[in-house]
């Protein structure tokens, strides 16, 4: 199970936990580059929910630095297996993925 300032139980029993944004400053660019990360686990092996779970995190994020995600650098890793304490498996993954902030008006709509 997730602990730390960071962590939330959700009400299903899925913990989740998403990492601070560290915005990065892109080469030759006035745009700022993004790059966001979230984790979560699951009681079942599952890599497609995850990542489709773990993409929908990344993209609210994004919207809420009004950035465009680019899927591109899309990075998912795991599964990480580890015992609850009634000894059941769960499946950690995590993903992370960078976006050039949104030029003009707000692209939340």
């Amino acid at each position: 199970m997730a602990t730390g300032p960071d962590a939330t139980d959700c009400p299903d029993g899925v913990t989740s936990r998403d990492r601070a944004v560290s915005p990065l400053v892109a080469v030759g660019d006035a745009d700022r580059v993004h790059t966001v990360s979230a984790t979560t686990s699951l009681p079942y092996e599952h890599v497609e929910r995850a990542r489709a779970g773990l993409r929908a995190k990344l993209r609210y994020r994004l919207l809420d630095l009004g950035a465009a995600p680019d899927w591109s650098t899309l990075e998912v890793s795991g599964p990480v297996t580890t015992l609850d304490g009634m000894g059941r498996p769960w499946f950690a993954y995590r993903a992370s993925v960078q976006s050039c902030a949104a030029s003009g008006p707000d692209r939340r709509a």
